[in-house]
């Protein structure tokens, strides 16, 4: 490339990243008849239009910048569930967030609620408690004192694998490797999740509880697949209930590592080794464990 190709290429890079911007800044005011907020911004305070849901005045919000037109998003997302972490006092409560963070929220005026009381709270106004829940809409797990779980519900989900990688024991290589898995005598591959034990009630029954393994190649005797305890890669992998499956079958039947998976005991699948077979990175389904229980 030469001299000029080059510096227009790099001017080509700096127009492109300037076209476009997403920051953070603080709502400060709103003013509802122009349709615009005021923003507290790192680069100072600006008057600028607002597109879809508002902010809140004194919390933070998104801002886009198309060029050098700034648009305010609306407000950053804050958990709408969170837990009473004090009494009500002036018309305000103490609550923790999901996100672990302190609020104060408002409440209906005559409500009570007790230190530990799981809440639903709106945020549109700044923060306001709507509901006391009493199970989770899509587990039917309790998520407030007193809950209850409705009985004969039958609830399906798929988690998908955010990780995944093989770990080599040391005879011609040694660690993890990320990525796609291994099956293979010395190489061994697993998907890792997160939050199965939290979404699955302790007191549910399975119906259905299977993971798929498409290969993406291989050779040999069948591969087997099994439960492991690992919430990412860094420890020696160790999979446990393996069992043997056709290479090309894809769904793999693990109906009887449930509990386990239910309780935390296990956390992610694994190969434990039969044949020379390779599956695909944590993506798409690769990985996906499609589970059906009922309480």
């Amino acid at each position: 490339m030469n001299d000029v190709a080059a510096v227009q290429a790099k001017l080509n890079g700096q127009f492109k990243a300037g076209l476009s911007m997403l920051r953070q800044g603080t709502c400060i005011s709103i003013d509802w008849v122009a349709g615009t907020a005021l923003v507290n911004t790192p680069g100072g305070t600006i008057t600028m239009p607002m597109a879809g849901g508002a902010p809140i005045p004194n919390a933070r919000c998104w801002i886009g910048f198309l060029g050098n037109l700034p648009i305010c998003l609306g407000a950053v997302a804050r958990p709408p569930l969170a837990t009473v972490a004090g009494t009500a006092s002036g018309g305000l409560i103490a609550v923790t967030g999901d996100d672990g963070l302190p609020y104060q929220v408002t409440y209906t005026a005559g409500a009570t609620f007790t230190s530990g009381d799981r809440v639903q709270v709106d945020w549109t106004s700044g923060g306001t408690i709507v509901a006391v829940p009493q199970a989770d809409p899509n587990t039917g797990d309790p998520i407030a004192d007193g809950g209850t779980v409705p009985s004969g519900g039958q609830q399906t989900r798929v988690f998908y694998p955010g990780d995944s990688g093989t770990w080599r024991d040391g005879t011609f290589a040694s660690g993890w490797l990320g990525g796609e898995l291994w099956d293979s005598d010395h190489n061994h591959g697993a998907y890792f999740y997160a939050g199965i034990a939290d979404t699955i009630p302790d007191n549910a029954s399975v119906q259905v509880f299977q993971v798929f393994m498409g290969t993406t190649g291989g050779y040999g005797g069948n591969p087997t697949v099994g439960g492991h305890a690992l919430g990412g890669m860094g420890p020696d992998l160790s999979v446990s209930g393996a069992r043997s499956f056709n290479p090309n079958q894809g769904w793999v039947d693990i109906s009887d590592l449930f509990d386990s998976f239910k309780t935390g005991a296990l956390l992610g699948v694994g190969t434990a080794g039969g044949g020379n077979w390779h599956f695909p990175p944590a993506g798409g389904n690769a990985g996906a464990i499609n589970a059906v229980w009922s309480t």
